[in-house]
C-alpha cells in the first residue's frame, strides 16, 4: 500500500536511487496507478488511460494547468476556516483520501493585489512533480480596491483530473452547501457508426487535414495578458436556445463560429477540438481523465447566428444519434502501449492538428453556490497554453451567467478577442 506521506511521488528513477530503465512517463503512470486505486472503494476507481498518461509526460516548466477562476461578491474570508473545510472535506472523498497529510497546506491566500494579474501568473505556475505537494491547490485572492470582491482558484494539473470531473470536486469542496457539478452521463452501447466517427476524428487530428493554427504575432518584448472573460446573463442564451429549438451549448458553439468566421481569418476553415466528457454518475469523485473530443469544422463563410446555429446542431445531432459518447468511452479504455499512444495523443495536441480546444462545464446552479456567506457570480474555466498546444476556449455556466473565457500564449493574441466577438454574436 501506499505510504500517504510519498502521494504523488513523481521523481525520476535516478534521484530515487532506483535502477530500474523505465521511461519517466512510464514511472508517473506507475504511481498514478497506486494512487487511484482506493480498496474501500474501487468502484468509482481505476487504472489509468492514455489521456492521464499523456498529459503527465507535460511534467516540466509547461504543463497543461487547469485553473477554474470563481468570482464572488461579499467580504473575503480569513484563510483558516477555508483550509479547515477543504482538509475535513477532501477527507471524506475516496480519490482524496491519500492526501490526509498534506490537505490544507495546498491552500494559500494572497491579499492587496491585482486578481487578474495573479490569476495570469499562476495558471503558468507548473506544479512540482517531487515530494510530497499534490497536483491540486486552492488560491484565495484579494484585491484593496473592492472589499467586496474576491476571487478563488481551483487548479489541478490535467493529468490528475480534468475539468467535469474539477467541478464536482470544487462543488464539494468549496460552498457552504457542497454540491454538484456538470451533468454526468450513464453508460449507453456504442454503435458501429460512432466508433467508425471516433475513429475518423482520431485519424483527422493526426494528420491535421485542412487545418490552419492561429496567427502567430510577433513575441512581445514583456509579459503579455493570456487570459480574457466576457460574461453574458444566462436568459439571453436560453431564450435564443427555446428560439432556434437547440441547446444552450449549441447556441454558444454557434456565436463562437460566428466570431470565428468573421474574425479576419483567425481560422479558416479549419476543425476545433470540442471536449466531451465520458464520466459517468460512478465516476463523480475519481481523479484521473474521463474524456475524449470530437472535431468541428469553423466554416470561414458563416453570416448569421442562426445559419451558425443550424450548422452547429446538425452536428451535435449527429453525435447524439450515433452515441458517440459511448464510443468515445469504449475507444478511451483501448489498451495501447504508452509508447506507442502518449506520443500519438501528443502530436493530436500539436497547434497545426487541433489549433484550438473548447470546452463547456457547469459550477452547479442547486443548491446556490456560496462561500461564507459571499455568492458566487461568475467562474470560468481554464488551461494553461504554452508553445506547442492548444489555444483553448470555454464556456462556464453559472447561476445567472455564462462566462466566455478564451486563453492563449503570448504568440496568439488574436485569441483573446474571441468572447467580446462571442457576445457581440449574441446580442446581434
Amino acid at each position: 500500500m501506499i505510504n500517504p506521506n510519498e502521494w504523488f511521488k513523481f521523481t525520476h528513477p535516478r534521484a530515487r536511487g532506483a535502477t530500474n530503465r523505465n521511461t519517466p512517463a512510464q514511472d508517473h503512470a506507475h504511481h498514478l496507478r497506486q494512487t487511484m486505486t482506493d480498496p474501500a472503494n474501487p468502484a468509482n476507481l481505476s487504472s489509468p488511460n492514455l489521456i492521464d498518461k499523456t498529459f503527465l509526460s507535460f511534467n516540466g516548466q509547461d504543463q497543461p494547468v487547469i485553473t477554474f477562476a470563481l468570482d464572488y461578491h461579499g467580504p473575503c474570508p480569513p484563510l483558516e476556516p477555508l483550509r479547515d473545510r477543504v482538509a475535513k472535506r477532501a477527507s471524506l472523498l475516496p480519490g482524496l483520501r491519500p492526501m490526509d497529510s498534506q490537505t490544507g497546506k495546498n491552500v494559500f491566500r494572497l491579499d492587496g493585489i491585482d486578481i487578474d494579474e495573479e490569476t495570469n501568473r499562476l495558471l503558468g505556475t507548473p506544479f512540482s512533480f517531487a515530494g510530497t505537494v499534490p497536483l491540486w491547490d486552492v488560491w484565495l485572492l484579494s484585491e484593496t480596491r473592492d472589499t467586496n470582491h474576491f476571487r478563488v482558484l481551483f487548479r489541478a494539473h490535467h493529468g490528475f483530473l480534468d475539468g467535469v470531473g474539477a467541478t464536482h470536486l470544487l462543488s464539494a469542496l468549496l460552498p457552504d452547501a457542497p454540491g454538484e457539478g456538470s451533468r454526468l452521463y450513464a453508460p449507453g452501447k456504442a454503435s458501429a457508426r460512432g466508433r467508425a466517427r471516433v475513429l475518423r476524428d482520431l485519424v483527422a487530428s493526426l494528420a491535421g487535414r485542412g487545418d490552419r493554427p492561429p496567427p502567430r504575432p510577433a513575441k512581445p518584448s514583456a509579459p503579455a495578458r493570456r487570459h480574457a472573460f466576457q460574461d453574458v446573463p444566462l436568459t439571453v442564451v436560453r431564450a435564443l436556445a427555446d428560439s432556434y429549438g437547440v441547446s444552450v451549448n449549441d447556441v454558444n458553439m454557434a456565436a463562437l463560429c460566428l466570431a470565428l468566421g468573421n474574425g479576419d481569418g483567425l481560422l479558416g476553415d479549419a476543425s476545433v477540438g470540442v471536449a466531451m466528457s465520458t464520466r459517468t454518475p460512478a465516476e463523480r469523485h475519481s481523479i484521473g481523465n474521463r474524456l475524449g473530443m470530437f472535431r468541428l469544422t469553423v466554416p470561414s463563410r458563416v453570416t448569421s447566428l442562426k445559419e451558425a446555429v443550424h450548422h452547429v446542431h446538425r452536428h451535435t445531432q449527429k453525435l447524439r444519434d450515433t452515441a458517440h459518447r459511448d464510443a468515445l468511452r469504449k475507444t478511451m479504455d483501448m489498451k495501447i502501449h504508452p509508447k506507442i499512444g502518449v506520443p500519438a495523443f501528443r502530436s493530436m495536441l500539436k497547434p497545426k492538428n487541433t489549433p484550438l480546444v473548447v470546452s463547456s462545464v457547469t459550477v452547479p446552479l442547486s443548491p446556490p453556490h456560496h462561500l461564507f456567506g459571499a455568492e458566487l457570480r461568475s467562474a470560468a474555466m481554464m488551461l494553461n497554453v504554452f508553445d506547442g498546444f492548444p489555444a483553448y476556449v470555454s464556456f462556464t455556466r453559472t447561476n445567472n451567467r455564462i462566462r466566455c473565457a478564451a486563453i492563449s500564449d503570448d504568440r496568439r493574441a488574436p485569441i483573446l478577442a474571441l468572447p467580446g466577438s462571442w457576445a457581440s454574436a449574441l446580442h446581434a
